[in-house]
């Protein structure tokens, strides 16, 4: 039987933190940090699990990832309603700050562009600092699948980031 008072004691800060890493609203952090531990609930009904902490990272980040999908879907209906031009009156004037936000929100949004296995990959790799070995296992794929994904997200997110005019030195 498992603890699962346990386990969100111990996991459940790394979950709210990759929730909120990803989403940056505390409303849709919540709601993917009760949807990961929901997920988590049937996962370990359907069979044992050999490590949470991946488990875990590998759902919330799904959870997450279609969480964004979601709301640029929405963003983008409310653009086409409202016209760029009055979204872009209401910007703050730009600072160091803002524009490390808007850098990561464009990072957000290219990566709600990508096939869900390339963009759990990407963030699981680059982000979370799992291994490709725990990625593998997580996503029942090879090491050598978990490459390939990885370098097409990051083909890919190069492509979609320079495309906006924002591209980081870190998808080299």
């Amino acid at each position: 039987m498992t603890d699962w008072a346990l386990i969100v004691e111990q996991h459940g800060p790394d979950v709210w933190r990759t929730a909120y890493r990803l989403l940056s609203d505390r409303d849709d952090a919540s709601d993917a940090y009760q949807e990961t531990f929901l997920q988590a609930v049937q996962y370990d009904r359907r069979q044992t699990v050999g490590c949470w902490p991946a488990v875990l990272k590998r759902i919330v980040t799904a959870r997450c990832l279609d969480a964004l999908r979601r709301r640029y879907r929405a963003a983008a209906r409310i653009e086409r309603l409202t016209g760029p031009d009055e979204l872009a009156e209401s910007a703050p004037a730009p600072d160091a700050r803002a524009q490390l936000r808007e850098a990561m929100e464009q990072l957000r949004q290219a990566m709600s562009e990508l096939p869900p296995r390339q963009a759990e990959v990407f963030w699981l790799s680059e982000v979370e600092m799992l291994s490709h070995a725990d990625i593998a296992a997580q996503l029942d794929a090879t090491t050598d699948q978990v490459a390939v994904w990885l370098h097409r997200g990051k083909r890919k997110l190069r492509t979609l980031l320079s495309a906006r005019g924002t591209l980081t030195e870190t998808l080299s």
